[in-house]
């Protein structure tokens, strides 16, 4: 019950509509649910944390997915000359300030991590990388590893006096 009361003070407070639904077993039981409606859609709360209405997925399914994508971003081909580890990316959505080079060239597995960024914060998933200033990034280039056939992070030494 007080955790009912915290989520609706929570929801209120950040502007969204609190809605409670009873459900079989009545408000305040096992059964019921709550959730918040704002300008991005709904968002419900489970047992495993948040999870969207529009996909169903919680918050730990959605990271798994992305970070999936990001595995499948890395695939490159060491027989072709055109540079492909050219965008970077972050390998996870719950680490921050670790940008990796990924393959420009896999739109599909890029416009995943896209959406499914999107699907993250939609779903109200928390961002700790919102509030982390990030140091100035390390310069660093990426290459077709031509062993493991997929893009690597080199990290650049600067300049020796």
């Amino acid at each position: 019950m007080i955790e009912r009361a915290l989520f609706l003070l929570l929801a209120a407070g950040c502007g969204g509509k609190a809605i409670v639904d009873g459900g079989a077993g009545g408000a305040g039981s096992a059964g019921s649910s709550m959730s918040t409606a704002g300008g991005a859609g709904m968002a419900q709360v489970s047992s495993s944390g948040f999870t969207s209405s529009g996909t169903g997925q919680s918050c730990a399914e959605i990271g798994k997915a992305y970070r999936a994508a990001f595995q499948g971003s890395l695939a490159c081909n060491p027989a072709i000359s055109a540079e492909q580890c050219q965008q970077r990316v972050d390998p996870d959505l719950e680490k921050c300030c670790d940008e990796a080079w990924v393959n420009i060239f896999d739109k599909k597995d890029i416009a995943a991590m896209g959406d499914l960024r999107n699907s993250f914060k939609a779903a109200g998933c928390v961002d700790p990388c919102q509030t982390v200033d990030c140091p100035p990034p390390i310069p660093t280039v990426g290459l077709c590893d031509a062993v493991l056939k997929a893009c690597r992070t080199i990290q650049l030494k600067p300049p020796q006096p």
